[in-house]
């Protein structure tokens, strides 16, 4: 599974927490049977479920949204913060993740 055929359309993106569960709105783990909306990161979480398999993904939505890393003694970027960003809109995520071919 990719990142793509979980974010297919917009009632399936969710914003300010990893994924939610859409019938009732409540928060829940991206890996939950519950989980019918995810952000970005929780996104990725659900397609690739191993760690070891989101590191390739991860990085290349970070390079893709912040550009290079910056190196040692610099924060890391938070994919959740350019998710959760006001005006964000699902058409920006959708793009970024076709793009990406992830």
């Amino acid at each position: 599974m990719k990142v793509r055929e979980l974010l297919d359309r917009p009632e399936r993106w969710t914003q300010g927490v990893l994924a939610r569960d859409t019938t009732t709105g409540n928060p829940v783990g991206p890996e939950s049977e519950f989980a019918t909306a995810w952000c970005l990161g929780g996104a990725v979480m659900r397609a690739y479920p191993a760690y070891e398999d989101q590191t390739e993904p991860l990085r290349r939505l970070r390079e893709a949204i912040f550009g290079p890393p910056r190196g040692k003694g610099y924060p890391e970027p938070r994919i959740g913060n350019w998710n959760d960003a006001p005006g964000r809109t699902f058409e920006e995520v959708r793009e970024l993740v076709e793009r990406l071919d992830i």
